[in-house]
């Protein structure tokens, strides 16, 4: 009788510890892995010719991971900017200072068309948000009054994406696109200094 106790107490035992093995070797125990976060912001430019004719265009860059880039533009541009984390937020400012050789005499049709789209993945590309802006502008200006349009003139857009990984919007006017958000005033002072 003793050696049957023994023995199924062994056996308990035994049951016990092999299952305390296999649970210990199972998967969840393993510490869990936040799902990576991960943001796209499309941003793109159409501008008709004469806008090139009239001025010297010059793209500045803010992208989501904070860095900060010009560049000159001089045709049609699309940037995709990427980030690997939220919240974040990037956009695109176009800055025009006119040309010497503008044509009097001319008239320049000037069109803008511009969009931004903001996506957020969260996982394996399993898209979270998505949001989308665009706008478009036409007008005719004559060649006498262009040195004077796009003085100080440009054009911005912005977006981001918040800690929950849902898209907002960002008003441009204080966004940071490498000289403090104040390229608005900075419009302002040039156009008083032409003026002078």
């Amino acid at each position: 009788m003793k050696k049957k106790i023994f023995s199924r107490l062994m056996m308990a035992i035994l049951a016990v510890v092999f299952g305390i093995s296999f649970t210990a070797c199972s998967d969840n125990d393993e510490p869990q892995q936040e799902e990576a976060w991960s943001t796209s912001f499309e941003v793109s430019f159409k501008l008709s010719d004469d806008v090139f004719k009239g001025a010297d265009v010059t793209a500045y860059i803010a992208g989501p991971d904070g860095s900060m880039r010009t560049e000159k533009v001089a045709s049609n541009k699309n940037w995709t900017l990427t980030g690997n984390k939220v919240p974040g937020k990037a956009g695109v400012l176009l800055s025009f200072v006119p040309k010497q050789n503008i044509d009097a005499a001319a008239v320049y049709d000037i069109k803008m068309d511009y969009s931004i789209s903001a996506t957020c993945f969260v996982g394996n590309d399993k898209v979270n948000d998505k949001k989308s802006y665009s706008s478009n502008e036409e007008v005719s200006i004559a060649g006498s009054d262009a040195a004077d349009f796009f003085t100080g003139s440009g054009i911005a857009l912005a977006m981001g994406v918040d800690a929950n990984g849902k898209v907002v919007e960002v008003d441009p006017k204080d966004f940071d696109f490498g000289f403090n958000g104040i390229w608005k005033d900075l419009s302002e002072i040039l156009k008083d200094l032409k003026g002078k």
